[in-house]
């Protein structure tokens, strides 16, 4: 987890730590419980680190659609990874979530962020606000949804 890739994600700090990795896995696992969450960490054997994560979680009050977040580390970007691993991960989503939608919150100007969920048949919902806890602010946004359909 790098500074540029952090910079485009509501939740995830730069640097993050293997306790707050640990943490965060640990929260979706529980998430995972209640069947309000799951995550995938994307991972190449032998490393000692993750490379990417891939989670969705159904936000209070969002009882209708579950929230998605994923990176990519940078130097695995621009290799068609997310791509692929996106494209297994939807279904796995899907299925975990008892069929929920998938919203994706992405900065306007993240055209790969854009590109991908258009490639998995994600619609633009418009534009909205997320909050930011890796930046305790609220900042602007572009929906996208995808449905089981």
């Amino acid at each position: 987890m790098t500074p540029a890739v952090a910079a485009r994600l509501a939740s995830w700090p730069a640097p993050c730590s293997e306790a707050q990795l640990r943490d965060r896995i640990l929260a979706m696992d529980a998430a995972a419980a209640q069947g309000r969450g799951f995550a995938l960490v994307l991972a190449e054997p032998g490393l000692d680190h993750p490379f990417g994560w891939i989670s969705a979680e159904v936000p209070p009050g969002g009882e209708d659609f579950a929230l998605i977040t994923y990176w990519l580390g940078e130097a695995w970007q621009g290799r068609g990874i997310m791509r692929d691993a996106m494209a297994e991960a939807v279904a796995l989503l899907f299925t975990a979530l008892h069929g929920r939608a998938l919203r994706a919150a992405v900065q306007a100007d993240n055209g790969a962020s854009r590109s991908l969920l258009e490639h998995l048949g994600a619609r633009w919902v418009g534009p909205g606000r997320i909050w930011c806890p890796a930046r305790a602010r609220d900042e602007p946004c572009l929906y996208y949804e995808m449905t089981r359909d």
